[in-house]
């Protein structure tokens, strides 16, 4: 019983992986000329928590969080990261204190 319960929750799971696979890709084939995909590196461990983000490392109070596992799936198309300051030169995020 036990391994047929796990099986419906693996293969509930890759569905709805796969719908969200889906919808990243219709996301990103929509866009015209730019696109612009952004992202949070650090937020605090209980919003994380909260939100059901994936997070790793940092302090006890933030961690930091992992990107879409889609974006490694685009290979050599996937967008270069860039920080937020070096994008908007007068960025004062560098400045607080978490």
């Amino acid at each position: 019983m036990l391994s047929f319960i796990l099986g419906d929750t693996r293969a509930e799971e890759q569905r709805m992986r796969e719908e969200q696979r889906r919808l990243f890709y219709v996301a990103i084939t929509r866009a015209r000329q730019i696109l612009f995909l952004s992202s949070v590196s650090e937020l605090p461990r209980d919003l994380a928590h909260r939100i059901g983000a994936q997070v790793r490392g940092g302090s006890p109070s933030h961690a930091h969080n992992i990107s879409s596992r889609f974006l490694a799936e685009l290979g050599r198309s996937r967008p270069t990261v860039i920080r937020g300051c070096d994008l908007f030169p007068n960025c004062f995020v560098d400045n607080i204190q978490g």
